[in-house]
């Protein structure tokens, strides 16, 4: 069925579904597609939103992907599984979305698996996983068409992070095929990693996806409104916040999320909060500030009411903070938590800094129901912290992980494995400080160092060295190159370095938890180590906890805070 084959103009439109592809961990509801759903709603379009990672069908495809996978990669060379696996379900999903199941495409598909794995698969096995997404994509669109053919939208748009893009391009082909009329828009954080403005993928991609019509980077609710209300230029395909003078949205009702599409209760671990908006550092290596414009912090008295208001709608009493970084607003968000009789709990990152050695500071946050700091450890040798440009150094990751855990705060801690010049000495240092701290660690989840065309705070100096990662697959096959470079240590060695990661943490029993079973088994042993330590996930969705728990939480031993030049962190 093919509907009207004229391009509908945006001041016509009033009916418009925003949707979340799979595959993106459905920890939260969708905040996306949820805030611009609010927004909109104010000018009175009606807006559905829909997130497709909920679905049983493709969780069970999720799983039966990776089982399979996990067959024929040895038990040494799986590393990190579920996360650098994801690069091979990303790319797979793009080259299988584009391409016949010719004899070239085996060839691709074979690269890309060995480009993370390094193992060589037969041609047998490659069908094998082929076809589980060819039932996906079947699948995908049997939903496509029960959503759309129930509906006359007039606007679609999907939320695209790295690894649902295939899914999402899959989308808007199907739907711009059945009405050509139906204008298709895309946004989110893929404009601050893949397709970054001013690289070649970015370039390529404009102008080979013409199924899909506007572009928005960056937030997004302003952007949208102003596009339907027929103020930015109609011939653009790309519109960034430069479109609207950098505009940002006020904390008000508007700057929150309408949730009333999702079944929150039952589909979801955690509800989100945010209590700033983008990140008060502009460093050279990253986008944050640019992709979500100037660093700003909610009143702290709001974002605690917002909080409790959420709980007492979802009865979910625990968050997971949408902020870049929680350094800057935990102790005034912690204050206002305290007001509260009800206990609330709350997650996100934090960046290894002196006021987390301070245990007066965790212990305050603890009270206030900080529940995980998720912190970018990154490296054991001071050395590779340098040419991170980090500005931290080993003795702070190690009294900042104390001091977490010592309140009873669970620690999540990210490494970054094969940065340019780590060399074995420094690798070796790096399995030191896990084993010297692995009481203090709740987590650790390592990653090989990923190469960007730009973006990052040497791109410039690796420029010469930098190269596409999967030669055998041109872009036309792929539409988004991976790239890799030629400096030491080379990706094969990375990798094999992730993988002995692993199996250290493996040795020293550190968990790095996926399922509900694992993280019950983390959860157990966060509270056999730390006397402190707050509920189990279990307890906590349960009711069974203390409702003062938080409140009864004490110093254990005084931890000398460390001084930090107030110059290092000018950057």
């Amino acid at each position: 069925m093919i509907f009207n084959t004229e391009q509908m103009k945006s001041s016509e439109i009033n009916n418009i579904l925003f949707m979340l592809p799979p595959f993106w961990d459905p920890l939260i509801p969708p905040q996306g597609i949820a805030h611009i759903k609010n927004y909109l709603k104010k000018y009175n379009y009606n807006v559905k939103t829909y997130d497709f990672n909920i679905y049983k069908n493709f969780r069970d495809i999720y799983t039966r992907y990776f089982n399979t996978l996990k067959k024929y990669v040895p038990l040494e060379k799986r590393g990190n599984f579920f996360n650098i696996g994801h690069d091979v379900l990303r790319n797979h999903m793009l080259i299988n979305f584009i391409n016949n199941q010719d004899d070239e495409y085996y060839i691709f598909l074979k690269d890309i698996i060995y480009k993370t794995f390094y193992v060589q698969l037969g041609i047998e096995i490659l069908k094998e996983v082929d076809d589980i997404i060819n039932s996906f994509y079947s699948i995908f669109e049997k939903e496509l068409n029960k959503i759309f053919y129930q509906n006359k939208f007039q606007m679609v748009g999907v939320s695209v992070m790295r690894d649902n893009i295939a899914p999402s391009l899959f989308a808007l082909r199907y739907i711009k095929k059945i009405d050509p009329a139906v204008i298709t828009v895309m946004g989110g954080s893929i404009f601050s990693d893949q397709l970054l403005i001013g690289t070649p993928n970015l370039d390529y991609f404009l102008k080979n996806t013409p199924y899909l019509d506007k572009v928005f980077v960056g937030e997004g609710q302003i952007l949208l409104h102003k596009f339907l209300s027929g103020e930015l230029d109609n011939e653009k395909k790309l519109f960034t916040l430069d479109d609207i003078n950098r505009e940002a949205l006020a904390y008000s009702d508007l700057n929150f999320p309408d949730m009333d599409d999702f079944d929150v209760k039952h589909n979801y671990m955690y509800l989100a909060m945010n209590a700033s908006n983008s990140c008060p550092y502009k460093c050279s290596f990253c986008n944050v500030a640019n992709f979500f414009g100037d660093y700003r912090e909610k009143d702290p008295g709001m974002a605690a009411a917002q909080m409790m208001s959420l709980y007492q709608i979802y009865g979910i009493r625990i968050f997971f903070m949408n902020d870049s970084l929680l350094n800057n607003v935990a102790d005034n968000l912690s204050t206002e938590l305290q007001k509260n009789n009800t206990p609330l709990y709350w997650d996100g990152y934090m960046r290894v800094a002196d006021n987390v050695c301070d245990q007066r500071n965790t212990i305050h946050w603890r009270k206030g129901g900080l529940y995980r700091a998720r912190l970018g450890v990154e490296s054991g040798s001071n050395r590779v912290l340098k040419l991170m440009g980090k500005k931290i150094s080993i003795e702070q990751t190690k009294e900042s992980l104390k001091s977490l855990a010592n309140a009873g705060i669970k620690t999540t801690t990210y490494w970054v494995i094969g940065h340019p010049g780590e060399t074995e000495e420094d690798f070796q240092l790096t399995l030191k400080l896990l084993e010297e701290s692995k009481t203090y660690i709740y987590e650790a989840e390592c990653n090989p160092f990923i190469f960007s065309y730009s973006g990052q705070s040497d791109s410039e100096n690796w420029h010469n060295d930098r190269k596409i990662l999967y030669t055998h697959v041109p872009q036309e096959r792929i539409i988004i190159q991976d790239w890799t470079n030629n400096t030491y240590p080379l990706r094969e060695e990375t990798y094999e370095r992730v993988n002995r990661f692993v199996q250290r943490c493996n040795d020293l029993e550190i968990p790095n938890p996926y399922s509900y079973f694992d993280i019950y088994n983390a959860d157990n042993r966060w509270k056999l180590l730390h006397r402190n330590s707050v509920p189990s996930l279990v307890d906590i969705y349960d009711g069974n906890i203390d409702l003062l728990e938080s409140r009864k939480v004490e110093i254990i031993n005084k931890i000398s805070k460390i001084n930090i030049e107030t110059n290092d962190f000018d950057f």
